[in-house]
């Protein structure tokens, strides 16, 4: 027969510490790419389904192990006509409160930047021009609060749906494109078409979801000064089950 040695209660404290430190932990981040080389962190998700043409379908869980993600975000006036415009402000207040300008501690959060970059031009349900980027949720895990947004920066959950509603999973569907060129304003059109065309075709139980504030949204793989040899974009648009 096997002898058991006893355990002391020291040792079992801290076995229990050991084993409450591992379940605090954050979760291994997940990854994307930045200029179509670079691993560079991103909002984990669940793909739901990988269809042709570039289309995916993707379940961001707001109430998931990972504690959700909190979007850095700024809106413009839709009175602004220029796309390029819009871009540079909004992009500017944002990557601003990563350097720590534009949040409350005015510090260094370069670390917590992610991909991609997000731009929504005006809709009629949401009628701002709004760009946005993800803090990085192992930097910033359920639980650990992160400096207020300051000079019109906001921080919003990833539903946008307000602090106050459920933390239902949001769905968006993702048409990718590959450009040889930096890609203008009608080129992220043609891919929010196509997205809208593919998601009728290839997605039989969802419909997009015109209300949503992320439809549709320009999601860009590639920094300001990024000269190719490949441009990684994205269209994203809210959908709903039907």
């Amino acid at each position: 027969m096997r002898s058991v040695l006893p355990v002391s209660a020291a040792v079992v404290a801290r076995l229990l510490l050991l084993a409450s430190a591992a379940a605090a932990a954050p979760p291994a981040p997940c990854y994307g790419r930045l200029n179509s080389t670079f691993r560079f962190e991103e909002a984990c998700f669940t793909l739901l389904h990988n269809g042709t043409g570039g289309l995916s379908l993707r379940e961001y869980s707001a109430a998931s192990a990972r504690g959700g993600v909190t979007l850095v975000a700024y809106n413009a006036s839709a009175t602004i006509t220029v796309y390029q415009e819009a871009l540079e402000l909004t992009t500017f207040y944002v990557i601003e409160y990563f350097v720590g300008f534009s949040n409350a501690l005015n510090e260094s959060l370069i670390s917590s930047r992610t991909v991609p970059l997000l731009l929504r031009p005006p809709t009629p349900a949401h009628n701002l021009w709004l760009g946005a980027m993800a803090l990085a949720p192992s930097e910033w895990p359920a639980g650990k609060k992160p400096p207020a947004g300051r000079d019109g920066v906001e921080l919003l959950p990833l539903s946008m749906a307000g602090p106050k509603a459920p933390a239902a999973p949001l769905l968006i569907a993702v048409q990718r494109a590959i450009f040889q060129q930096s890609p203008q304003p009608s080129d992220f059109d043609a891919l929010c078409a196509k997205l809208k065309a593919g998601v009728k075709a290839q997605l039989p139980g969802y419909a997009v979801d015109d209300t949503s504030p992320f439809t549709f949204t320009h999601a860009r793989y590639f920094g300001y000064e990024w000269y190719g040899p490949t441009f990684d974009s994205e269209c994203w648009g809210g959908v709903v089950k039907k």
